[in-house]
């Protein structure tokens, strides 16, 4: 790989990594987002508790912010259903490969939480995930980088945010 290839891709990726360690900021709205109107289908549903609340997350499976994400604050929040939108970044070489077994798995909201906990992938599986439709509508609604939420009332709060600040958002709004 040419050595300008290679001083690109690090650079997009220390951007990203900077954007995702931002952690705590603060929401912005997104292009007139109603959350009803989001492609559920496109997203592995994970169910927390009674699910009364709902957030979607653009995340990817390479992404250490996300698995950050995902061990201190996901898992510790109850009553929450949350829709994961996969979203593989380029700088990651292997995550739309990982990305497409879990989606192709028979139970994907197990095989996600399997990789981002234990690091175990799934078996290989055989199916069309909606990898280029989510990059589209994480393009469309302004996503530049993962962990990135979407709250219920349509904002946008990228990072690895802790748990307090994701209560308050949750129950507060911005």
């Amino acid at each position: 790989m040419p050595f300008r290839t290679v001083l690109m891709r690090c650079l997009l990726a220390a951007t990203l990594c900077l954007a995702g360690a931002a952690g705590a900021s603060e929401p912005r709205p997104a292009a007139d987002l109603d959350f009803a109107s989001l492609p559920l289908q496109q997203a592995i549903k994970l169910v927390h508790g009674n699910g009364r609340r709902r957030l979607a997350l653009f995340s990817d499976p390479d992404c250490r912010y996300c698995q950050r994400l995902e061990r201190d604050t996901l898992s510790r929040l109850d009553d929450v259903t949350i829709y994961v939108f996969l979203f593989p970044l380029d700088q990651h070489d292997d995550a739309a490969r990982k990305a497409r077994l879990i989606w192709c798995a028979p139970d994907r909201a197990g095989a996600w939480d399997r990789w981002m906990r234990d690091g175990q992938l799934p078996q290989a599986g055989v199916c069309l995930p909606p990898l280029a439709a989510n990059r589209k509508l994480g393009e469309a609604l302004g996503v530049r980088a993962t962990p990135t939420l979407v709250l219920p009332q349509g904002q946008l709060l990228p990072g690895a945010v802790d748990l307090a600040t994701l209560e308050h958002r949750l129950r507060d709004g911005p």
